[in-house]
């Protein structure tokens, strides 16, 4: 019990920080050198703390420094090593603390509630740092459900709202709510590292106004059209019965179709019924 596995799902692992002592990073230990029972994951809970205002052992820019000092200057001074589960910094990446082994992160909830610290100790945060540090909550949160750390359906709560907490905890990222809203949003492909479905095309619209149809129709006018036989072609177009709109030449010339349109008719009105005989002579010779 309490030793590391090989394969965790996080962008750092413990061994990118954990200082010596207590069994380095390859053991989960207690401060009594005893080792951590390990989590039956998945968990059901995302619990989400702060590091506290003014921390003064905070190394911001260098989150592997800020983990040491985290563990050595609170968590092992106050007999909680190993005191989350998992982190993420300003730059919302995901780090490794105790993983699946139970932490010490809130008294009465560490065997049933996963515990992610967010690094940062600041009681202001701009939109740009909180944004930052929101979306390493989300994408922590996603890499314990692909690691069966946590259920898919698993509900996220502040430290503060964990049963027996007596805390400010997670400070403004729960005072404001427009940024606690984002945290606990279900999670997107996007949050799994994974690109964005592309939206769905809209259908396009038949024109339904008498000026829309107008410009349809002229644009297939000036359009080469397929199968037209005719010589010196007088661009008239007629509206023949059904619906087609047809080009209509000289008498012994041919014809093609044009496109379908609503019912319309533009240009060549002369040559309506010449139009109809000409389509009568060509059917007659498909027979």
């Amino acid at each position: 019990m309490g030793r590391t596995v090989s394969v965790q799902p996080f962008d750092h692992s413990r061994f990118d920080w954990y200082p010596a002592g207590l069994g380095g990073p390859g053991q989960v230990q207690r401060s009594d050198g005893s080792p951590r029972p390990a989590l039956r994951t998945p968990l059901n809970i995302f619990g989400v703390h702060y590091g506290g205002a003014g921390a003064s052992w905070l190394d911001f820019g260098d989150t592997a420094n800020e983990l040491r000092g985290i563990e050595l200057n609170h968590a092992r001074p106050t007999g909680k090593p190993n005191e989350y589960n998992s982190a993420n910094d300003s730059a919302s990446e995901t780090w490794e603390y105790a993983g699946p082994f139970e932490a010490a992160h809130s008294s009465g909830n560490n065997a049933t509630v996963w515990g992610h610290l967010v690094i940062y100790g600041l009681e202001t945060l701009t939109e740009d740092q909180a944004q930052a540090l929101i979306r390493g909550v989300r994408r922590a949160r996603a890499q314990c459900v692909t690691a069966g750390y946590i259920t898919p359906g698993h509900q996220v709560l502040p430290h503060q709202l964990l049963p027996g907490a007596r805390t400010s905890c997670p400070g403004p990222l729960w005072t404001n709510r427009w940024w606690w809203a984002q945290i606990v949003a279900p999670l997107t492909p996007a949050d799994f590292d994974q690109p964005t479905p592309l939206p769905t095309p809209t259908p396009i619209t038949p024109p339904t106004t008498e000026d829309d149809e107008m410009q349809t129709a002229i644009a297939a006018i000036y359009q080469p059209i397929p199968g037209l036989i005719s010589q010196g072609m007088n661009k008239s177009f007629v509206l023949l019965p059904g619906g087609d709109v047809r080009h209509a030449s000289g008498p012994d010339a041919g014809y093609a179709t044009a496109v379908k349109l609503p019912v319309i008719l533009i240009g060549g009105v002369e040559h309506y019924n010449q139009c109809i005989e000409l389509d009568a002579v060509w059917r007659s010779k498909q027979a």
